[in-house]
């Protein structure tokens, strides 16, 4: 009776974690992402220091993943997801009761430690409590619920902070936070958690093995490239681009990114149904995306160079790009498949960590590419023109080019000897 009640209790746990794992996704995107214009209105700043908001966060959860591997199997998930719930609800109480750009900064370095603390320790709680032939359907659940924090943060966002405000929200939002993070913290005071596994520690030895590995290289970079090339657009540009360029409303260009949110999420569960359909092949999908990268940055450089501006054909591209950009699972088999099982996590690690260095880089140089061309002000917004947007998708066209490149180096797991160095 008391392991049954244990058992309920670990997954009341997990439960409140994935709630954390959502509001992780949500301040991941909606800042700057859903609200560039208003920040930039609201703080008097220009382009590159509202994309520093998302870049910090973004190079935060970044360095986080490098060791967020070995700090789970050492301490386990639970300990590790009260950690994160604390500097996470810091930064998400702190950011919207600023104006001071180093606070705000600081906010976002906060909010991305703890929200760096939450998946892998999400998997490796859901290992603990849920049997082998549910673990793939129970992580898949996870990760979709964790993707609808996305969805919220573009057109549910917008929809509250049209009446609120939204520093209001964010406030919301940080004590739905806080709530959740001292429920956390209370129960698992309560509950038996794992010995501390002090036979782990961090070795580099496991690093240097990961890294000399030339097929890991060509597969971290291609990952990389693949998810911020969509992410960028998604937590940083997307919105903005849709309302300067398309004359998109707010709450129109909010709908498409969260569009671009479900497509991701739903995109993401079926790759590992058509790769075990197509005999386990992997390698194919991700050629293929990095086709269809290039083909959707080509039609938007396009559009921009002659002018044409149509709303519905950047909507479609940016919906393509979100179903291809999903290739998380079947990086993460292709890794343990390349790589011995010692080192497997860490893999998995240094490659989430390049994705959102990525995104981040990405995020800085979008910024800076905006800004070399004047913008005007509509309203109290600053609205940037043709040329700034097409300074930032040449360089990302070009990124776009450097992802097929790498996915055509790639060859399935098995058809040679891939760890040799």
């Amino acid at each position: 009776m008391l392991r049954f009640h244990k058992y309920y209790v670990h997954l009341f746990l997990i439960a409140l974690g994935v709630v954390l794992y959502f509001f992780a996704n949500f301040h991941r995107v909606a800042v700057p992402g859903a609200v560039f214009g208003l920040l930039q209105q609201k703080l008097g700043v220009s382009a590159p220091y509202i994309t520093a908001l998302g870049a910090s966060f973004m190079y935060t959860y970044a360095v986080s993943q490098i060791f967020m591997g070995r700090m789970v199997e050492r301490y386990g998930g639970l300990r590790i997801i009260a950690l994160g719930a604390l500097f996470f609800t810091a930064g998400a109480l702190l950011f919207p009761n600023t104006h001071s750009m180093p606070l705000l900064y600081l906010s976002r370095v906060m909010s991305g430690f703890g929200a760096g603390c939450f998946y892998l320790s999400l998997v490796r709680e859901l290992e603990r409590c849920i049997p082998d032939r549910n673990f793939g359907v129970s992580l898949s659940i996870t990760i979709f619920l964790g993707y609808l924090g996305s969805f919220a943060a573009n057109a549910p966002f917008v929809w509250f902070i049209e009446r609120f405000g939204l520093f209001h929200v964010l406030d919301y939002t940080g004590f739905v936070i806080l709530a959740v993070s001292v429920l956390f913290i209370l129960t698992g005071a309560r509950f038996q958690l794992t010995s501390i596994n002090t036979g782990r520690h961090f070795e580099l030895d496991s690093y240097r093995h990961v890294l000399c590995n030339r097929y890991n290289i060509c597969l971290f970079l291609f990952g990389a490239l693949n998810y911020a090339l969509m992410y960028v657009l998604q937590t940083v540009v997307g919105k903005k681009f849709l309302e300067d360029i398309c004359m998109f409303s707010s709450e129109k260009a909010a709908w498409v990114l969260s569009a671009m949110s479900v497509i991701s999420a739903v995109s993401s569960m079926g790759l590992a149904f058509l790769s075990r359909y197509f005999g386990g092949r992997k390698i194919i999908f991700f050629k293929i995306s990095a086709v269809i990268s290039v083909v959707a940055f080509v039609f938007v450089t396009l559009s921009l160079i002659f002018s044409f501006r149509s709303g519905l054909l950047v909507s479609m591209l940016f919906c393509c790009l979100a179903a291809v950009a999903t290739m998380s699972p079947l990086l993460v088999v292709v890794i343990s498949e390349v790589n011995p099982h010692s080192v497997s996590v860490t893999a998995t690690g240094i490659m989430n960590a390049l994705f959102f260095f990525s995104v981040g880089i990405m995020g800085n140089l979008t910024g800076f590419m905006m800004n070399l061309f004047p913008a005007y002000e509509v309203n109290g917004i600053l609205v940037y023109g043709r040329n700034s947007y097409l300074a930032v998708f040449l360089p990302l066209l070009l990124f776009s080019f450097a992802e097929l490149y790498f996915a055509f180096r790639l060859e399935e797991p098995g058809k040679k000897k891939l760890n040799q160095k």
